[in-house]
Order: structure tokens, then sequence, then C-alpha cells
């Protein structure tokens, strides 16, 4: 998909707070000691770091009365909505609305097994069962915002973000839509940090080192992002405009990137997958990585490419423990790549 589309809202958070000005304080300033989760391995309890958002900011937009019934993951979800959809004047009966997600609703989903394993499925909880499908969030914050336009969840693992981004151009594209709410959203729950433990032991702790693809260095984490995106046929977007999403396989093809581009990639400390940035992003193309503000999960592309918009935004690209990158005039691109090869580019400029 190559018409261009303007973005005109963005919504995140992650462990390093909630919203624009908390990510631009975390890249400027550093992150603080992060919180630690405690993770079981055989008798013995191991406290490993994790980047943990925080769902509260998201009384300022819905009443606590209105979230009796939404869980976490959705709570979560809806903080980054809310956030892409502040100030603007959009008819609610023609946004769309994607979620992207790579887990889904973990915390609900083990709760309702353990309620099925504990009381028998005659016994389980409706609410909880409702809660616990991956399309929880869209359903959820449709009701709680009063979007009636056509919802879409996308599950495809770490391509969940780009293939949603797709769908979205799609749906502007054919006028199904006069605006769509697209982005991701993970959470953490105690069994992902099990089984990060059983599969790379103390190579938890840290710290994230994106460009260090001979060592595992990821650090679980979770956190939302989302764009409000719109055709281009309005006002000139802060935000600037998506360009381009593609997505494919990197030993039949090559990520099309612009000979001005910018990149941002989803290298996240994980090794196997780190290490095909390096065989296949072009020699000389300026490239930086957050992860080591928001940590590891599926979902995590939502928030470069916010990232990504916020610095079309201020014209720079903020780096984490450096100095800003000029963007002016430049595409970003915003590149993932899983441990199969598989790849997804998003480019987007102002």
């Amino acid at each position: 998909m190559s018409v261009r589309y303007a973005i005109r809202g963005v919504g995140l958070a992650g462990g390093f707070g909630s919203g624009e000005a908390a990510l631009l304080t975390a890249l400027r300033e550093g992150m603080p000691p992060l919180p630690t989760v405690e993770v079981r391995r055989d008798d013995q309890l191991i406290a490993v770091p994790a980047y943990l958002a925080d769902p509260t900011p998201l009384q300022d937009y819905v009443a606590r009365s209105a979230l009796r019934r939404a869980d976490r993951f959705s709570r979560l979800a809806m903080l980054g909505i809310c956030q892409a959809l502040a100030g603007a004047d959009v008819d609610r009966e023609r946004l769309g609305l994607i979620v992207g997600t790579g887990y889904g609703a973990l915390t609900t989903t083990f709760k309702f097994l353990d309620s099925v394993i504990e009381e028998g499925d005659a016994l389980a909880s409706p609410m909880t069962f409702s809660n616990s499908v991956h399309s929880a969030a869209l359903s959820n914050t449709s009701i709680c915002l009063g979007i009636r336009g056509p919802g879409l969840t996308v599950s495809q693992f770490e391509m969940s973000v780009h293939t949603a981004l797709l769908s979205a151009c799609q749906w502007l594209a054919q006028g199904v839509v006069d605006a769509v709410v697209c982005g991701g959203v993970d959470e953490y729950h105690p069994m992902v940090g099990y089984c990060r433990d059983r599969y790379f032991g103390d190579a938890n702790q840290g710290p994230v080192a994106p460009f260090d693809f001979a060592r595992q260095s990821a650090v679980v984490g979770e956190g939302v992002g989302f764009l409000l995106l719109t055709r281009d046929d309005g006002p000139r977007p802060v935000y600037g405009y998506l360009d381009a999403v593609q997505s494919g396989w990197l030993g039949a093809e090559t990520p099309n990137f612009a000979t001005d581009a910018v990149c941002i990639v989803g290298a996240d400390g994980h090794a196997q997958c780190g290490s095909a940035y390096g065989r296949h992003l072009p020699e000389g193309l300026p490239v930086t990585a957050y992860a080591p503000i928001y940590g590891s999960f599926p979902a995590s592309p939502a928030l470069d490419v916010a990232i990504a918009a916020i610095g079309l935004k201020h014209g720079k690209l903020p780096i984490y423990a450096g100095a800003d990158m000029d963007v002016a005039g430049r595409q970003i691109s915003v590149l993932k790549i899983d441990r199969d090869e598989r790849y997804a580019l998003a480019r987007v400029s102002s």
C-alpha cells in the first residue's frame, strides 16, 4: 500500500510512563531503575527487571464507573486510544478501530483457565471468559468511547502492528471509514516471565543492548501505541504521514528503504532475531532502536511507529542517551524482523 495517509493523533504508554512528555523525558534523561517481577525457578523466586506500564492515567479520559468491567489489557489499550483521539474532531459513527496484539489478554485468559480447572467449566465466569479473548480490548473500548465504525483485532505475533496498519490503509482507501485508530498493545503476565526464564535464564537481567547481536539481553516489557489515521484531504498533520506499509520474507525480497531514510528497528535484545538486522540493513543507513525504554514484547512496533510520528512533529527524532537526529524532509522507516526472517516495514514522513 503506497498511498499516504495523515497521522492526526498519537497515543502511547510503556515502562517509560504515559504520553509524549513522559517518552521524551525518558529518552533525554534516561530511565530510572526498573521495577522487578518475581519468577519461580525450581524452588526459588528470582527477581528480574521488567518494563511495566501503568493504565491509571486512563481515568483522565474515562469515568472510573465506566471501566468496572474492563480488564487491565483493555485499559492499557484504551489509554493509548484515548490519547490518539484527544482533541480530534472525528465522527465516531465513521471511525474504525484496529488493535494488533501478540499475546492478547493474558491475565484474564489465565484467570479464566484457573477458574475452569478449580471450579469446572459449568461454574467458570462468563465475564472472565468474555474478557479473555484477543478482541476484548476492541470491544471494551468501542463500548466505552462510543466508537460505532467497524473493528478488527489482528494477532500475527510480532507482525501484528504492521498488519493492522496495512488493514487501516485498506479501509481508508476503500472508503469504509473516514478515520481509523490503529495500533497495538500487549501486557505482562507471570507466565511470560516464567517462559522467558526457562529459555534465557540470567540473560533476562539486561540491560537491553539492541545492537549487540551476539548477546541475549532482552528484558520483558508491556505497552501500547496507537495512531489516528485519516485520508490526506484535510489540514497538514503535525505528526506527518504514513507513506507505505509492506511485509514479506527476507529470503525472497529486500525491504524498500528510501534513500534519505532514517530507520527505527525492532531489535530488542533477542540475539536470534537481532542478527538479521545486521545482515539486511543497507550500509550507511542511520539506525536507532527504542527497546531500552520499553522492553521486549510482540506489539512493540506500535511504540516505534508512534515515536516516529512524534519525531516528525518536532523535526528531530529523539535518540536514547544520544543527540537528537534531524529528520526534517526525511522519511523514517520502522522495521521489524522476526526469528523466521519475515519482515514488516512502515514508512512515515513529514
